[in-house]
């Protein structure tokens, strides 16, 4: 099962989307393959709802108000 709830792009037009049924933050290809997980709950990320990306920093909204401030590194 995948729910997404928010999605952004980084500067190499790569995906961002939340993940919020798997607690995750996948990253895709432009043309949509899946590339890797950026954040899991295992970083610990539970229920991501939101994201934001500028520059080489990720925010993670989270389900009960916890906002997850992470480098992103974008090479």
């Amino acid at each position: 099962m995948f729910t997404c709830s928010d999605v952004a792009c980084d500067h190499h037009c790569r995906i961002l989307l939340t993940d919020l049924y798997n607690h995750a933050v996948h990253l895709l290809r432009e043309d949509g393959h899946f590339l890797q997980y950026v954040l899991t709950k295992q970083s610990p990320l539970w229920g991501p709802q939101c994201l934001g990306l500028h520059g080489d920093t990720l925010w993670v909204g989270c389900e009960k108000g916890v906002v997850r401030v992470s480098k992103y590194s974008n090479a």
